[in-house]
């Protein structure tokens, strides 16, 4: 997991169960629950500089911890990660049957198509003129496709 939240671009070895924890204070007023929450925190953040709080001494100690539980969180997540973005891949094979040349097509028309990839697909967006007009979502993933989906060609698209 990248900063907790997952997005559209997350690969899917990434995405892991997270959870949610809600610490409690046995102090007058839980007047240390904020300092436990923020400790929990940047504990639980690979290289947010957690390990300089603590005494050289005891670095070791630290260092040495059997669990690290980098998907528990003390809030709600609300960051992914920046640099997951869509990139083009080349090795990617789309083919989809095309009506003939010069023939008329529904409002409402299927749309086969037949997808090789390296990588495992976990959906299909069809889109005409920048706008989406069909989705399909596999679960579980899956590296070759050969479908067909129902679309809408929205009104704003010339005839």
């Amino acid at each position: 997991m990248c900063n907790g939240l997952t997005s559209p671009y997350t690969p899917l070895q990434d995405i892991r169960n997270g959870y949610i924890i809600q610490p409690y204070s046995f102090m007058p007023n839980n007047m240390d629950l904020d300092e436990i929450k923020d400790r929990w925190s940047r504990s639980t953040q690979v290289g947010t500089g957690w390990i300089e709080e603590i005494p050289q001494s005891q670095r070791a100690r630290a260092l040495a911890t059997k669990y690290n539980f980098n998907n528990i969180f003390v809030f709600t997540p609300t960051e992914a990660c920046a640099d997951r973005i869509p990139k083009e891949d080349q090795r990617i094979a789309v083919e989809i049957v095309l009506p003939k040349s010069a023939a008329n097509i529904a409002r409402t028309s299927s749309v086969t198509y037949n997808i090789s990839s390296p990588k495992m697909i976990r959906e299909v967006t069809i889109f005409v003129n920048d706008e989406v007009v069909g989705r399909n979502r596999y679960s579980p993933a899956k590296n070759n496709i050969v479908d067909a989906t129902t679309i809408t060609i929205p009104s704003s698209v010339a005839a």
